[in-house]
């Protein structure tokens, strides 16, 4: 025992002096503490379980150990905790990169039923299930690929961020979406829930998207295109706003904000903008479905336009333009209404506070038209109604210190073409009805007013007096446009107040003109009244005696006679004729007289 410890004493001596330890070596390498060499053998570092290595009371930092249980290999401590080193294999990954990988073999993940995770910070912030579901933020990942930004987290803003920055002429996608169309259940191409906190003054977009466009290219902030093959119904955009809660603020179904702000932009500017192609079935370029399961008392648009601004463009509240030789019915404008017992208006205009400008509740203009085809500016057609109906009923009201005329129905037609034209036309078949109805019992005032002809077809029946607006100056009928007969319970009666004349003379026509008339019968050469032999006197033949009484018309060579005016003739001749009658009557007695005497003096 002496000589053994004689022997390490001596042994150890080297080592002591050169600080150096040489195992299988005479001549350790001087930047070694301990050069172990051999051919045989190899080192042999502590073995133990994984239980065994955490009960090492205060490691050291660089302590190693080799682990045989779990996950067996190698560990050091790096003076806070064990770290594993990897097991000696030729597929480890490199943290620099590896080269002469294979895809079909090479691979980071697992080999058993278990996820892989990913940690920063020693938190697991990324999780792959087994069924190849990705998970960020979130262990739960349901989804290919779920992004979850916890409650928590104050600093991330982007649940997914895509910027395209890339160079190429090719086609570039934020985000492309493929959904297939196996199986039977909904399809989203991107579902959004937002939710805003209460006390939040920001705004809320369940969609946003920012386009920066340059070029003569087409540029869409949004675009969609669904190809529909099914028999449901197909939607191009879809959108549903639900009012659960209270709500004071203004509410946009869809809400479009287009500026163009620069002076020099003369491009057409759309609203909204719809380009259809069909070939059979209804189309709606827009169509708006409002319903209430319970009693509201707000307004309600099915489409609200505001323009406003002060520029001398034209403006449009609405402008449809119908196109096509198609043979089937066209609405610019088409109104149904069902139910209720509210007042209903097919198009309402409300015009407030405009000075200048001629204002057109309605605007309608026809041009270039060549089909025989009818056209109705405005065409009503009501059937089945129980109420009183207007086919159009104007409300007008003015300051009482306007001069301005009021129209409630305005009608201009330019004296163009060869057909009949008519301002307003009104076909009213049926006994007791009206074509036009107008009231008006003020003194002064006129239920209806014509300034020109009038013509009326069919029987005309007054109520009330017809009295001219003038004295003495216009005429019933004319000498070529005549009356067949008049009818008149008391005669017809002309003024003949002898305060109302001047220049007063005797008349000088009497029995001589009278008896130079030569009274006739006839039938008129007008086929019209032919059927009837008629007796009278020829206004040639009158003319020549009693000219007073013979009117002719202007422009026309046609003569008549003012059988009223013969009456005085008549009379003073009448008047002479009984002056003779009773001149020889005095005569005829004298004779008598002195025939009587002659007989008795015989």
């Amino acid at each position: 025992m002496k000589l053994k410890l004689l022997y390490l004493f001596f042994f150890c001596i080297p080592m002591l002096a050169f600080s150096q330890v040489g195992i299988g070596t005479t001549n350790p390498d001087p930047s070694a503490v301990l050069d172990i060499q051999s051919n045989s053998s190899g080192l042999l570092i502590p073995r133990m379980t994984a239980v065994d290595k955490v009960a090492i009371v205060n490691p050291a930092q660089g302590l190693m150990i080799y682990q045989i249980d779990n996950i067996e290999g190698f560990y050091y401590y790096d003076g806070t905790s064990w770290n594993y080193l990897s097991t000696a294999s030729t597929n480890a990954w490199s943290l620099i990169g590896n080269t002469t990988t294979d895809p079909n073999t090479n691979f980071i993940g697992t080999l058993d039923d278990n996820p892989l995770a990913i940690r920063t910070n020693n938190n697991e912030n990324i999780r792959v299930n087994t069924n190849g579901n990705v998970g960020i933020g979130t262990t739960l990942n349901t989804a290919r690929l779920f992004v979850n930004i916890d409650d928590t987290d104050t600093t991330t803003n982007y649940g997914i961020f895509n910027e395209q920055g890339g160079s190429g002429n090719d086609t570039k996608y934020g985000i492309y979406n493929r959904i297939s169309d196996d199986g039977t259940g909904a399809r989203y191409g991107l579902f959004n829930i937002t939710r805003q906190n209460v006390a939040s003054t920001e705004p809320a977009y369940g969609t946003y998207n920012y386009l920066t466009s340059y070029g003569p290219g087409n540029a869409y902030a949004l675009f969609n295109y669904h190809f529909a093959i099914g028999t449901g119904r197909s939607y191009g955009i879809s959108n549903t706003l639900n009012l659960t809660n209270e709500n004071t603020g203004d509410v946009y179904l869809n809400y479009h904000f287009l500026n163009a702000s620069y002076s020099n932009n003369s491009a057409t500017l759309y609203g909204a903008y719809y380009d259809i192609d069909f070939n059979s079935g209804t189309r709606y370029g827009t169509y708006r479905t409002m319903g209430s399961s319970s009693a509201y008392n707000g307004d309600i648009y099915a489409a609200y336009n505001r323009i406003y601004g002060d520029g001398a463009g034209i403006m449009y509240g609405g402008f449809n333009e119908l196109s096509g030789n198609g043979f089937g019915a066209k609405y610019g404008l088409f109104n149904e209404f069902t139910n209720g017992e509210s007042t209903k208006t097919g198009m309402y205009n409300d015009v407030q506070n405009a000075n200048n400008g001629i204002i057109y509740g309605t605007y309608n203009n026809f041009i270039n038209n060549s089909s025989g085809t009818p056209k109705y500016g405005l065409y009503n057609n009501f059937s089945g109604n129980m109420g009183t109906n207007y086919g159009v009923y104007s409300n007008m009201s003015q300051p009482a210190g306007s001069t301005r005329s009021v129209f409630g129905v305005y009608s201009n037609i330019q004296d163009v073409g060869l057909g009949t034209h008519f301002g307003g036309f009104f076909n009213v078949p049926g006994d007791g009805h009206y074509g036009v109805y107008s009231i008006n019992t003020s003194s002064n005032g006129y239920s209806g007013y014509f300034e020109g002809r009038v013509r009326i077809t069919g029987a005309l029946e007054v109520d009330n007096e017809v009295i001219p607006v003038s004295d003495d100056t216009y005429s019933l009928g004319s000498l070529t446009n005549r009356w067949n007969t008049v009818y008149a319970t008391n005669g017809t009666i002309q003024t003949s107040d002898i305060r109302l004349k001047r220049d007063i003379e005797s008349l000088n026509y009497g029995l001589e003109e009278v008896l130079a008339l030569t009274p006739i019968s006839y039938y008129w050469k007008d086929v019209r009244f032919s059927n009837k032999r008629k007796i009278g006197l020829s206004a040639q033949n009158v003319q020549e005696h009693i000219g007073e009484v013979v009117q002719k018309d202007e422009g026309s060579s046609v003569l008549g006679v003012n059988y009223g005016e013969l009456v005085p003739v008549l009379v003073k001749a009448i008047q002479e004729q009984q002056s003779q009658i009773d001149s020889l009557k005095e005569e005829i007695k004298l004779l008598k007289k002195e025939l009587s005497s002659k007989q008795f003096r015989n």
